[in-house]
C-alpha cells in the first residue's frame, strides 16, 4: 500500500478548519502598491502656491483693484484686503 496523507480533521464543531485573524482579513494593498497605481498621489494634499507665489498673485490682484477706482490716494490697505480675501477664496475652492 502507498503512503497517503492523511486527510485533515475540522478543529470546530461546524466541520470548517479554524482561521487565525491574520488569513481572515482581506489582503490589503502594501505601499508599494499603492503607488504603483496612484493612489498615494491622490491622498496627498495639496500644499497650494510658495508663500512667495501668493504674494505676487494678491499684489496683482490689489494693483488690479487700485486701476479700477483710479489709483485714487487713501484706499491701498483696502484693495489689499479685498485681494487677499478674493485669492483666499480662489485658492481654497
Amino acid at each position: 500500500m502507498k503512503n497517503q496523507p492523511t486527510p485533515r480533521k475540522p478543529s470546530n464543531a461546524t466541520g470548517t478548519r479554524k482561521t487565525t485573524a491574520k488569513s481572515a482579513v482581506p489582503a490589503v494593498a502594501g505601499r508599494k502598491d499603492l503607488a504603483k497605481t496612484g493612489a498615494m498621489a491622490a491622498r496627498k494634499p495639496n500644499p497650494g502656491p510658495s508663500a512667495q507665489t501668493r504674494h505676487e498673485m494678491i499684489a496683482q490682484a490689489a494693483y488690479f483693484h487700485a486701476e479700477r477706482r483710479g489709483f485714487a490716494d487713501g484706499g491701498e490697505l483696502g484693495d489689499w484686503l479685498e485681494a487677499e480675501s478674493e485669492i483666499e477664496r480662489a485658492l481654497a475652492g
